[in-house]
């Protein structure tokens, strides 16, 4: 006999037959089939099919109602504020991706699309693109995140105590205390102004960082006075910083590693602000939330060629190694690629859903890769490189840079000069110019560009090589440019 009962964290089910555990899920991942259930949407929800295998591959009889009476009758069991959850209305919308685009302004439309794949991304994901985004006091950045603030979508919080993230238990007869970990489990985990966590003591950020790096994916586990905590974590999240903040603690976000993309949210030019077409906030705030919801439900399967697996393993691998080179000085050292592949793999799967595509593009990869590229430390000292550098060099973080980049064939001899020797003797020596391989050039493009003179995405995508977008295999040739 199978039934359904609560399992000790909040929030959280399990599928029984003779008191073993079959199959585990959350609160949330039901709320979410309720739209299927109650006939609001026409495709089920992968949790529904799995909940559905289970019980047929036991010769059980299953359908809808008799799966929403098991879990109202295990709900109604327990004195709990999860029930008043599943009464929450979802909301619905007629609006289509372009619609609800055409209320931004041009320069807005491509983060705001980014920002929906995040939000859209699958939530029971090992290796989730957590999102970074960066925008000054005042230019949207909050208002963005709100539009996504419903609670069967997202949680969001602007300010917290390190130990609510994931609070032990003080002794074993004491109740499980609420853990934003747990509340966020199967949503989006939105802090809208990471200002006030960053601005607290160092050994507090440390902690909150660390926390947050070992919830990455799918479980926490925690050990208290009162014993082991053991958390579903499966959230996506995403964080809101002023540039100061960012530039301030890149240093520690980089113990973040792969799992955080940076994405620079674009102000407004100056005397421009608003809306093109007018909408009230709540009602804007209603259509892109329940747009999302729908996305989420979709449980189609998307195409995935083989040239865009190569291209997306290709480009990965070109982004660790260029992120990787001021630290690492042999292959063992080297961070893997595997996590930032499936992160961009995700986010195309999610952006070809918003565009009611069953195929993913190379558009689709191209447009999440500046994200990793602002990933990439000590950006000053490859540029060096980029214009050319010797082992002479007086930059010794520059020569480290080089050193390395030439163990790894990352760069080839670009001329030989003559130059005079320092101390005593002044004759002239030869010295090799290096700079790095051409397949580095979309990189070194958004290096100059984008992190240090800021300049308009589209004016960076209009720059993209087209033989590299259609030909992965495709090395281009870099120009020599007259530096200033």
């Amino acid at each position: 006999m199978i039934h359904i009962k609560p399992q000790r964290a909040e929030g959280k089910y399990g599928v029984y037959c003779n008191d073993v555990c079959l199959m585990s899920f959350t609160n949330n991942k039901y709320i979410q089939s309720l739209r299927y259930i109650n006939n609001q949407i026409d495709t089920p929800p992968v949790f529904y099919l799995n909940i559905k295998l289970l019980f047929e591959s036991r010769n059980l009889p299953f359908d809808k109602l008799i799966f929403k009476q098991m879990m109202e009758d295990c709900i109604q069991s327990q004195i709990n504020p999860i029930v008043e959850s599943v009464n929450i209305p979802i909301p619905t919308t007629d609006k289509t991706l372009e619609e609800l685009l055409d209320y931004f302004p041009s320069y807005r439309k491509r983060d705001i699309e980014i920002l929906m794949s995040f939000i859209t991304q699958t939530k029971d994901n090992d290796c989730p693109a957590w999102l970074m985004l960066i925008s000054p006091p005042s230019s949207g950045k909050s208002f963005a995140l709100e539009l996504f603030n419903h609670i069967l979508l997202s949680i969001m919080v602007d300010d917290f105590t390190a130990n609510a993230l994931a609070p032990g238990r003080p002794n074993k007869d004491a109740a499980e205390v609420d853990s934003l970990f747990q509340k966020a489990a199967g949503l989006n985990f939105i802090i809208s102004d990471l200002s006030s966590i960053a601005c607290m003591s160092k050994d507090k950020v440390n902690s909150f960082m660390g926390s947050i790096t070992a919830a990455y994916g799918l479980r926490y586990r925690k050990m208290s006075p009162g014993g082991m905590i053991d958390i579903e974590t499966g959230f996506n999240l995403i964080m809101g910083v002023t540039p100061k903040t960012y530039k301030q603690h890149k240093s520690l976000m980089d113990t973040l590693g792969p799992r955080m993309l940076f994405m620079w949210y674009t102000p407004d030019p100056k005397g421009t602000t608003g809306f093109t077409k007018k909408i009230e906030r709540e009602d804007l705030q209603k259509h892109m939330s329940a747009f999302c919801l729908a996305k989420l439900q979709e449980s189609f399967d998307l195409e995935i060629d083989d040239d865009i697996n190569k291209y997306i393993k290709e480009q990965v691998e070109l982004i660790v190694m260029i992120r990787n080179i001021r630290w690492c000085s042999e292959w063992r050292e080297m961070e893997g690629t595997t996590r930032l592949e499936k992160q961009i793999k995700t986010l195309a799967i999610a952006h070809a859903k918003l565009m009611n595509r069953k195929k993913i593009l190379l558009d689709d990869i191209d447009l999440f890769l500046p994200l990793a590229y602002e990933t990439i430390p000590y950006t000053n000292n490859i540029l060096e490189v980029d214009r050319g550098l010797s082992l002479t060099c007086n930059n010794k973080y520059s020569k480290i840079v080089l050193q390395n980049a030439i163990k790894f064939n990352m760069v080839y001899e670009h001329e030989v000069i003559m130059k005079k020797q320092h101390g005593f003797d002044k004759q002239e020596v030869e010295q090799i110019l290096y700079m790095w391989n051409p397949e580095y050039a979309n990189i070194l493009f958004y290096l100059r560009n984008h992190i240090q003179n800021v300049v308009d995405p589209e004016e960076y995508e209009q720059s993209q090589m087209e033989s590299i977008q259609h030909d992965p295999d495709y090395c281009p040739i870099i120009e020599e440019e007259n530096e200033e």
